[in-house]
């Protein structure tokens, strides 16, 4: 059992290096599903290694390396070969940036790995960015506004995996509770009601991988909005206060 999960680490390994293969064939729709399908086998190997209890520093590095050619390269090099007709000047170092960015999120990831066990990531997780930008291409290859909006869009997801706001891990779902499963059919129910009223499989997968980086944004954006605006009120009933009383004392 201690093989499987870098079994299945290696064989989301062989589907980015394809898909980076089907890039420089011009197969861009090819390679978006290997990443995507790279990206399921990721999260097994992590599931697996937890429930057999074989998790190991080997498997941790072999993650890290899987991930930042099947979600870092990959990605950054369909881009740029889909992009090529746009402003190289903004193209490619946004897609470098990504890249870079990666690598120093999994860097990170690794070190605070091996100390306490975490139920949330630091910064967007590599798979989600990747899957941000493969469904992304997959919605916008047909749209004439790709070379305006994508290279903003790369450069924001680049900029959340370097960052320190918090997003849910799949550690974090107690698949015995009763709310994770319900969460999950309203996943799946809202998944199937996308796809029936827009008739489109990109449309879905976007909204899916798009919705999980706003969720973590947002909900960290409100959280650091309720502090100020709890201050705030306080200072306002201090200011009330005292005017209550200095009025008070005009009075006598």
């Amino acid at each position: 059992m201690f093989v499987l999960p870098s079994l299945i680490t290696t064989a989301g390994l062989f589907c980015g290096v394809l898909a980076l293969v089907n890039v420089f064939k011009q197969k861009y729709d090819q390679a978006c599903w290997l990443i995507l399908f790279a990206a399921l086998l990721d999260v097994f190997d992590g599931m697996i290694a937890r429930l057999t209890h074989t998790e190991s520093d080997f498997g941790l590095n072999l993650d890290s390396l899987s991930d930042l050619v099947t979600f870092g390269v990959s990605p950054a090099a369909l881009m740029l070969a889909f992009l090529r007709e746009g402003n190289p000047k903004i193209v490619t170092p946004t897609c470098i940036l990504y890249i870079i960015c990666g690598a120093l999120r999994l860097a990170r990831y690794n070190v605070q790995a091996k100390g306490e066990e975490s139920y949330a990531f630091s910064g967007l997780p590599i798979p989600a960015a990747a899957g941000s930008v493969i469904s992304t291409y997959l919605f916008f290859s047909d749209n004439n506004l790709r070379t305006h909006i994508i290279p903003f869009l790369i450069l924001a997801l680049a900029i959340l995996m370097v960052s320190t706001i918090p997003y849910p891990s799949l550690k974090s779902l107690r698949l015995k509770h009763r709310k994770p499963f319900f969460y999950l059919v309203v996943i799946a129910v809202g998944a199937v009601f996308v796809h029936w009223a827009f008739d489109s499989i990109e449309l879905v997968l976007m909204a899916m991988f798009y919705a999980y980086v706003l969720w973590g944004a947002t909900r960290y954006g409100l959280r650091r909005m309720r502090p100020r605006a709890l201050a705030v009120q306080s200072a306002v009933k201090v200011v009330d206060v005292s005017q209550g009383r200095s009025a008070a004392g005009g009075m006598k």
